[in-house]
Order: structure tokens, then C-alpha cells, then sequence
């Protein structure tokens, strides 16, 4: 997961993957020049945190908890 210090959407979806007690590795792309690189082209020039790439490729930019749940339950197979 992308994110920023400051960021409150990155927070609360750092909760959602605790409530489905899956790790996240955290970037913070005020801190990795790379990392921000990434993704400002991954976004279309749009430095858009929180971006979350998961192991099959895809991504979600800036997902309310409700579509991270929708997703996490996709790829984790949580069906709670």
C-alpha cells in the first residue's frame, strides 16, 4: 500500500486489512522518491494515496472500505 503521513484514507484502510488479519507493506511516497515515481505513473500523473496493488496484478486507488472488503474478499478468500 502507497500512502502519506497525513493520509486518513490510508488509515482506515490499514484497518480494514487488520479486521481481515492480512499483512500490508506500507510505502510511504513522501519518503521514496521511487516509490512516488511509481505512483504518479501507475495514476496517470496523479500522486493518488492510498494505492494498493495486490499479488495478481491489480490495484485499487483511493477504495472506500467497502470495495477494499469487496476485493480482500476476492483475493484472501475471507468470506465473512
Amino acid at each position: 500500500m502507497y500512502t502519506t503521513t497525513r493520509c486518513l484514507d490510508c488509515r482506515l484502510d490499514k484497518r480494514v486489512f487488520a479486521a481481515f488479519d492480512l499483512p500490508v507493506v506500507e510505502v510511504n511516497v513522501e519518503e521514496d522518491e521511487l516509490a512516488a515515481a511509481f505512483v504518479l505513473r501507475l495514476n496517470s500523473g496523479m500522486l493518488s494515496v492510498p494505492t494498493i496493488l495486490f499479488p495478481d496484478g491489480s490495484w485499487l486507488v483511493e477504495p472506500s472500505a467497502t470495495i477494499l472488503e469487496a476485493k480482500l474478499r476476492t483475493v484472501s478468500g475471507y468470506a465473512s
